[in-house]
């Protein structure tokens, strides 16, 4: 059969029909497979992308904990170049200091030797006046250029201080009392930041000082005997002011047992001659001095005299330094010393002395009080005797004792005799003199009862008195503002306006109020002087 154009068979319609069937299965495989590989691929690139993510972030954070660390540790070595710096300064300090020690001592034995030829140039001494003073000379001196080295190497060196700020505390009932009453004598009596001038601006401090000093029979000794329980207890107490309460407590005694007992003694003498000139005995048995106090409270100021510094002596064994101070320098050059070398160079020290030989040249002065007090008694042994007889004779020597007027009056000038020979502890009243003959660090006591290094702050706790003219403390100027009178070439004030009370204007007179200080002065607990460049 002929073929038509454009006209197909069976057979060719039929190959046509699975040409388009596999064709389009063919399509939808390609585009399954297509599609499975595109979400594949989104899949596989959403999966790169977090994990690129992820490692990126985790690089970040890596990145900044490396600055942090990089940056801690550039600190920390900053930190301890500039401690070995400070160490190291402080090192080179401690040598140079000790290189110097042969000119400083060469040029403070020049300025000893020519206070020595000043003060012993007079050809005519007395040999023996000579060698005293000489021996003395000596042994001042070298407590003053031992003061200095101490001064210069304070001052010098860098230090650390250990402070207790922290005073004791009672658990039971009578123990805070105790403790209470014990911080505000030692506060207001032995303070760590006043000196006497600011002392004497205390009230409280100025009425313990009278009690100290009025020659009344066993009130001083009362008190004397207080104050040395609130330095001892609690225990241990400090050595400083153990040795301070010593010479304190002599030195007060020659003022009021010795020149205040005798002039009240002279004044009822003097009243007794003007008041009773026809019986004046009488009236110096009556009224006369050791007359009007008791033998039993006149015995025991007598005994106590003596008996309290050496309770205060005996404690000293028992006795520490509150202020320990440690030198960097000195410390590390000390690292490599053994703890022998340590020992045979404390006792070859200048302060072993005291350590070694408990109180030091405070037991000569002892020793010096116990020779008055004995002399005293003598005295007053050989004036009862002589009197005895005269007075009383037919009675027996204790009941004579016991009820005569004449034996108070014995006991009355043997203890004064007593007290005026205390002359020797006065000076060592001053600071300056007890610092020389102790050689320890001055303390004293702050508000809360503990003893602490003695400094003094830049500025007083104690409020500053407005100086007071003449006119305003005897009240003249009110008496002459009423009757009109003026002080030559004196205006009138007139009244501050608005702006003259708030301190504005342009007045160019200075009266500004000075800003207010909030520093407050000390170290805290455990202070140490240097903090300020991270020393140890």
């Amino acid at each position: 059969m002929a073929k038509t154009p454009g006209h197909f068979t069976d057979d060719e319609d039929g190959s046509t029909h699975q040409s388009e069937a596999v064709r389009s299965i063919v399509s939808r495989k390609i585009s399954m497979w297509t599609d499975d590989v595109a979400s594949g691929f989104t899949s596989a690139w959403n999966q790169v992308g977090s994990a690129t993510k992820d490692a990126l972030a985790s690089f970040i954070d890596a990145t900044d904990e490396a600055g942090v660390w990089a940056q801690e540790k550039i600190e920390e070595e900053y930190t301890k170049a500039l401690k070995n710096a400070g160490l190291n300064r402080e090192l080179i300090k401690v040598r140079m200091f000790d290189y110097t020690a042969g000119v400083r001592s060469n040029i403070i034995g020049g300025f000893k030797d020519m206070i020595k030829s000043a003060c012993l140039s007079d050809p005519d001494m007395w040999p023996l006046i000579t060698t005293a003073y000489r021996d003395t000379l000596d042994k001042v001196l070298h407590d003053i250029e031992h003061e200095i080295e101490v001064s210069l190497e304070a001052a010098i060196l860098k230090q650390q201080s250990s402070l207790r700020l922290e005073g004791p505390r009672g658990e039971a009932a009578w123990e805070r009392i105790y403790v209470r009453i014990r911080a505000f004598m030692l506060y207001h009596y032995l303070p760590h930041d006043l000196s006497i001038f600011g002392k004497i601006q205390d009230p409280a401090y100025i009425v313990l000082l009278f009690v100290t000093l009025l020659p009344v029979h066993f009130l001083r000794l009362t008190f004397l005997f207080m104050l040395l329980g609130f330095i001892v207890y609690p225990t241990p107490p400090d050595e400083f002011q153990l040795i301070n309460f010593i010479l304190m407590t002599k030195g007060s005694q020659f003022l009021s047992s010795g020149l205040f007992t005798m002039a009240r003694g002279s004044m009822m003498y003097f009243r007794c001659f003007s008041c009773c000139k026809a019986d004046m005995a009488q009236c110096i048995v009556v009224n006369g001095p050791g007359s009007v106090d008791s033998l039993l409270l006149s015995s025991l100021d007598y005994l106590g005299a003596i008996v309290l510094p050496w309770l205060a002596f005996h404690w000293l064994p028992y006795s520490h330094k509150s202020i320990a101070r440690t030198y960097v320098g000195r410390r590390l050059e000390l690292d490599d010393v053994t703890e022998e070398d340590e020992a045979i160079k404390r006792t070859k020290s200048f302060a072993s002395k005291v350590l070694v030989f408990q109180g030091g040249r405070l037991r000569k002065l002892l020793v010096w009080d116990v020779k008055c007090f004995s002399f005293s008694l003598v005295v007053l042994t050989v004036m009862a005797i002589c009197t005895w007889r005269e007075d009383e004779g037919n009675l027996d020597l204790f009941t004579w004792l016991w009820t005569s007027a004449q034996f108070k009056e014995d006991m009355f000038w043997a203890k004064v005799l007593y007290g005026l020979l205390s002359l020797p502890f006065l000076p060592f009243m001053i600071p300056l003199f007890l610092k020389v003959l102790t050689h320890c660090e001055c303390t004293g006591f702050n508000e809360h009862g503990a003893c602490v290094e003695f400094v003094m702050p830049p500025e007083s706790r104690m409020k500053p008195r407005r100086p007071r003219s003449t006119t305003q403390m005897f009240g003249l100027r009110h008496i002459f503002g009423a009757l009109g009178l003026r002080r030559r070439g004196s205006t009138s004030v007139p009244a501050a306006g608005p702006s003259a009370a708030t301190g504005g204007g342009s007045s160019g007179d200075g009266c500004a109020k000075a800003p207010t200080s909030n520093t407050v002065h000390g170290r805290g607990i455990g202070g140490s002087l240097a903090d300020d460049e991270g020393l140890p």
